[in-house]
């Protein structure tokens, strides 16, 4: 899942899930403090969590925009730009490959589908077999420095176009 980044000034921005994802912690670790985004059109705020990492047109903040554009510059700044990236990368990889491990284990019996699964790849006709096993450890490749930093620039940049909407 990508995510597309509009400016309330008509600017644009596309990321990928993975560098989304990358970009918010990182920027934390920096010093921001997320405030939460507004809840998108159409959903009270009591519905809404604030959450950056959904595709709703949800609303940040030309506040919060602000301390987002300094804890990048920080962290474009920073030393150890690489060391920290990469951990917080690596850990999200694990994060995902724990997920993924489990929903496979709640999916299946003994590497049959079961429940709603079962149904499904039945009336699909899909294949029964067992899935193929999980690696205990999920292979991470280290990101670039000079591709974080870019991304990190990019994203500075687009902050100083103020509030934006995630899409």
């Amino acid at each position: 899942m990508g995510f597309d980044i509009k400016s309330e000034t008509g600017q644009e921005i596309q990321w990928t899930g993975v560098y989304w994802r990358l970009m918010l912690p990182l920027a934390e670790q920096y010093g921001w403090n997320p405030a939460g985004t507004l809840p998108p059109e159409g959903v009270s705020s009591e519905e809404w969590d604030g959450s950056y990492v959904t595709n709703d047109g949800q609303l940040v903040t030309g506040e919060d925009v602000s301390a987002l554009a300094e804890a990048i510059s920080k962290a474009v700044d920073a030393d150890n730009l690489d060391e920290v990236a990469n951990a917080i990368y690596g850990r999200q990889i694990q994060e995902g490959h724990a997920l993924a491990s489990q929903l496979i284990q709640d999916l299946t019996i003994e590497g049959e589908p079961r429940g709603r699964v079962a149904r499904l790849t039945q009336a699909l006709g899909l294949m029964k077999k067992e899935p193929p096993p999980m690696p205990e450890e999920p292979e991470i490749q280290r990101l670039k420095q000079s591709d974080v930093s870019a991304a990190l620039a990019e994203l500075h940049e687009f902050c100083g176009n103020g509030a934006f909407r995630i899409w």
